[in-house]
């Protein structure tokens, strides 16, 4: 038990030094830690809901619509009309310019850790994380909602 609690630790110390990482980054960029996050997120998928974007990254329904206000204010995502209670957010031509200027070297630089790694190294790294995630999600739904 001793064992698994110190690889717990140390994923868990990883895990914090890449967050770490991402928050010098987008800092660095100047972007606040959502914006990134958001970009991100509209870099993979052309349009999302705000409840697309907390489930997604975790972040707070606050949190998250601060940041599309000052996004949205800084002329970089639109946001559509209302439909079912959700409105659909995405990258204005200005928001693409600076997805594709601020992140867009950034997630170049991401891309080519990868170019060092074999094909094995790659496949094994997202199955060995995909299956932590799915067993941590099965833990999660199993978990008491009582608070203590």
């Amino acid at each position: 038990m001793v064992v698994h609690m110190r690889t717990i630790q140390r994923i868990n110390q990883i895990n914090d030094e890449i967050n770490c990482l991402y928050h010098a980054a987008s800092t660095k960029m100047g972007l606040a830690d959502s914006e990134m996050m958001i970009l991100y997120l509209l870099h993979d998928h052309e349009k999302l809901s705000q409840s697309d974007i907390i489930q997604r990254t975790g972040m707070t329904k606050q949190t998250v619509n601060s940041a599309i206000r000052r996004m949205e204010k800084g002329g970089w995502i639109h946001l559509g009309k209302r439909t079912q209670h959700r409105r659909i957010i995405s990258l204005t031509l200005l928001g693409k310019q600076v997805l594709q200027q601020v992140l867009g070297p950034f997630i170049q630089a991401e891309e080519k850790i990868f170019d060092d790694w074999s094909q094995e190294e790659i496949n094994l790294f997202l199955k060995l994380n995909c299956r932590y995630r799915d067993q941590l999600r099965h833990i999660v739904d199993h978990l008491s909602s009582e608070r203590r």
